[in-house]
Parts: C-alpha cells; sequence; structure tokens
C-alpha cells in the first residue's frame, strides 16, 4: 500500500458459535454518493467551510491541505452541512473515523454523524434519493457497470 490510513482495525474471529466476527460489523451499510462539482455541498467544523467528496445516511467524506486537522476518533460538535443554497443541516455532531493521505497531499477525512434527528435523517433521505437518482442516470461520475 503506497499511501498511510489511520484508524485501520484488527480483524479477529468470533468468540461464540454464532456471533458476529469483528469484520463482519465493519462492513460499510450505506452507499456512499460521489459529489460533483455542481452539487457545491459543504460542511463546515469549527468555523471552517470543507467541500464534501461524498455523502451517504450516516456519514461523509472530505479533504483538507492542513496538516493540522482532526485527530482520529475526536468528536465534532456543531458542525454544519449544507446540501444546496437552501438546504442546511445545523448544530450536528459527527465522529472522525477514517484519516488518509492522498496522492496530492491532502488529508482525506470520513466523519460519521452522531445522534441525528428524524427531520435531519428524513432531509438527508430526500436529498441523497434526488443524489443517487441523478447519479445512475447521468453518469456523471463515471460509475461502470459491475462485470457479469
Amino acid at each position: 500500500m503506497k499511501n498511510e490510513s489511520i484508524g485501520f482495525q484488527s480483524i479477529s474471529e468470533g468468540k461464540e458459535p454464532g456471533e458476529k466476527k469483528e469484520y463482519e460489523q465493519l462492513v460499510r451499510q450505506s452507499f456512499r454518493i460521489p459529489v460533483s462539482d455542481k452539487e457545491f455541498i459543504q460542511v463546515i467544523i469549527r468555523e471552517k467551510k470543507y467541500f464534501v467528496s461524498d455523502i451517504s445516511q450516516k456519514g461523509i467524506g472530505f479533504s483538507i491541505d492542513s496538516r493540522l486537522g482532526f485527530e482520529y476518533g475526536e468528536i465534532l460538535t456543531h458542525c454544519e452541512l449544507r446540501l444546496t443554497d437552501k438546504v442546511r443541516l445545523n448544530n450536528l455532531t459527527a465522529r472522525v473515523i477514517h484519516c488518509s493521505s492522498t496522492e496530492t497531499g491532502y488529508l482525506q477525512y470520513g466523519i460519521q454523524w452522531i445522534d441525528l434527528g428524524s427531520q435531519e435523517k428524513k432531509t438527508l433521505k430526500e436529498i441523497l434519493s434526488q443524489m443517487q437518482s441523478g447519479v445512475l442516470k447521468n453518469n456523471d461520475r463515471k460509475i461502470t457497470k459491475a462485470r457479469e
């Protein structure tokens, strides 16, 4: 692996028959939608704006160019997610669950929302449904069919 990655956990076997193995708990459970330049989705953390690179019902990914970013496991409070010019989710709390370096020297972070309210979940679901339909219809994010 070329790039270092922070936040990996070792995978161990389950202890009891029928018990979920640790790696089964680490499987991503929601579809990540790449964010195109046209959508202009932003997250505001500590009064700084970051452009979102991908989004799901449970969290987002974004890149920064500073080495003074966030720590793995850090809890981020009072976040704002700007989904459109008019749709904003305020006072969100998130946990940093991933950090890795990119070939261009940026840091790619993944954060997971903590305790979203029912209205925030509903708004996210509606926006993501529209985005997902656009991704599949327009194929403007270079998505290819899986080989059969």
